[in-house]
């Protein structure tokens, strides 16, 4: 059921959102806030996608590669929230082991660290 507001309503409000979280982090530098916000505008965001998507008719030619396309962006979206989490949980550990593993070990830094050294 689409929400009574105007389409346009829906951007401004998705964008008024992301700039709030976006202010906020430089006022908060908390990790964990930036991350729940960040997670609320891309729900948000997925949502009003959603309901786009089935506004669509059924037999629209490009209904299954565009369905297809924001599953895909969904799991990537869920994935890259995994390691975001895993590098807030085990930030410690994981700056030890970049440590002994050398210059390969760029690959197991996520935002976390960067947070840290600002």
């Amino acid at each position: 059921m689409p929400l009574p507001l105007p389409p346009r309503l829906h951007y401004l409000l998705l964008l008024r959102l992301h700039g709030a979280d976006a202010s906020a982090s430089l006022y908060l530098p908390n990790p964990i806030y930036h991350q729940i916000a960040f997670s609320i505008v891309s729900l948000a965001g997925i949502i009003r996608n959603l309901m786009l998507i089935r506004r669509l008719p059924p037999d629209h030619v490009a209904k299954p590669l565009v369905t297809k396309t924001m599953g895909l962006g969904v799991l990537i979206f869920a994935g890259g929230f995994a390691v975001w989490n895993m590098d807030n949980i085990f930030c410690a550990q994981l700056t030890a082991i970049r440590e002994v593993i050398g210059w390969p070990g760029f690959l197991l830094q996520g935002a976390t660290r960067f947070l840290e050294n600002n």
